[in-house]
């Protein structure tokens, strides 16, 4: 009920002119968070217990509570493969009616959980080689047929990303042959081009609420770069740290800025707020490109891509004033950026082997035996006593989990926003 009613505000469906549909819907969620508290909703798998753990994990993840996100995607993945959801056959042999509900259920639980591997540097709760259940049919109303179409792109994608930290992140990957890390990278990036391409194409010209689908494409456009990004900064040599191609830093540059995109595009219509781009962004959204362009901007020197980080960084002090969970992501990036301004206005390119005729950045991995360590940065954080702790203790180990080729989600956004 909750999630309907937020519907037909954002739609300004008629009802809302003859009800007070946000008073319904605040009395909606205080039932729907005293209904979720109860054990058996976690524990007995059932088609309802389900469905409310999957509108949950929606309302969760506006609420920026990353780990909180993940344990209900869990449970209830783990009630979808009690109740054989994942499996072709029980579809097959299903009476309720509420088959396609089932499907359109568990792949949703599928792209979150995938989603969660790559962005928290985990192993997914569900295995490819589990799975035989189709897809959502496609209809062939047009109003509707280009939505499943982009479903369907959004599993697509979290297979893929779901493969990139089985075979390039995973404790087993990171100890996997050059040789089978570089078949891995190459086939990954294939695929991700044949998805955007797809993306591309599909049609929604008749579509039902066609503003939404075009914020929907500019949000996967983000979520494309960024795990192109991911993809094409892995090592492949495992344990000598990271080597970035023009192609990565291309990448990461077209996920910030499309990122600037998607949050120029939420408030000038009634039915869209920034608020409503921020609840996505904090729980989807990948530092990767961040941390990408930091390091390529100190290494190039270029101010161009200084500009670029504080453009996003500014889109993070607006969204703090209307998300508390924007905060912490705030104050990190604020510090890499005016750590960068600093670096490149003072010529100091101590990052790593840089190439300029290849624009190729290679970084040394980190160990005990070598930390990471940039000495020269001391007078640069000197006039900033907020920056240099900041830069001793969280920023240190976040490049160093990073350059080691763990996200840095793992560390940072693990943290329940907010709270």
């Amino acid at each position: 009920m909750r999630l309907l009613l937020r519907e037909f505000i954002i739609t300004e469906h008629p009802l809302s002119k003859e009800h007070d549909l946000k008073a319904l819907k605040a009395q909606a969620e205080r039932n729907f968070d005293l209904g979720l508290e109860t054990f058996e909703t976690l524990t007995v798998p059932s088609f309802e217990n389900v469905v409310v753990l999957t509108t949950a994990v929606l309302k969760i993840q506006n609420e920026s509570k990353p780990v909180l996100a993940r344990t209900l995607v869990n449970a209830g993945l783990s009630h979808c493969q009690m109740l054989g959801y994942h499996r072709e056959v029980t579809y097959q042999k299903d009476q309720s009616g509420f088959a396609e509900n089932k499907r359109r259920l568990f792949w949703t639980l599928y792209v979150m959980d995938k989603t969660n591997s790559i962005h928290l540097g985990n192993a997914s709760r569900v295995q490819d080689i589990e799975v035989d259940a189709h897809w959502p049919s496609v209809p062939d109303d047009l109003a509707e047929k280009p939505w499943i179409e982009l479903f369907h792109l959004v599993i697509r994608l979290a297979k893929i990303q779901g493969l990139i930290f089985d075979k390039l992140y995973s404790v087993a990957a990171l100890q996997s042959p050059a040789v089978e890390r570089r078949q891995w990278i190459d086939s990954l990036v294939a695929d991700a081009h044949r998805w955007r391409h797809d993306l591309d194409n599909v049609d929604g010209s008749q579509v039902r609420f066609k503003k939404i689908l075009e914020l929907s494409k500019v949000h996967w456009d983000i979520q494309y770069y960024s795990t192109l990004t991911t993809l094409l900064r892995a090592p492949a040599m495992p344990g000598v740290g990271t080597d970035m191609t023009s192609q990565c830093f291309q990448a990461a540059r077209l996920a910030l800025k499309s990122h600037l995109r998607a949050f120029s595009g939420y408030g000038g219509e009634k039915m869209f707020t920034k608020a409503d781009y921020i609840d996505w962004a904090l729980h989807n959204s990948s530092f990767t490109p961040f941390v990408v362009i930091f390091l390529h901007s100190i290494a190039a020197s270029s101010l161009e891509d200084v500009s670029l980080l504080e453009e996003v960084v500014d889109t993070f002090r607006h969204a703090r004033e209307i998300h508390a969970g924007a905060e912490k992501l705030y104050q990190i990036c604020d510090t890499f950026a005016r750590l960068a301004r600093r670096m490149v206005e003072s010529q100091n390119t101590s990052v790593g082997m840089y190439d300029q005729n290849t624009d190729s950045l290679q970084v040394a991995g980190v160990s005990e035996n070598l930390p990471l360590s940039w000495p020269e940065l001391g007078q640069q954080v000197e006039a900033d006593a907020n920056m240099s702790v900041f830069l001793n203790d969280d920023m240190t180990s976040i490049l160093a989990d990073w350059i080691n080729g763990q996200p840095p989600a793992a560390d940072m956004f693990a943290m329940d926003f907010g709270e």
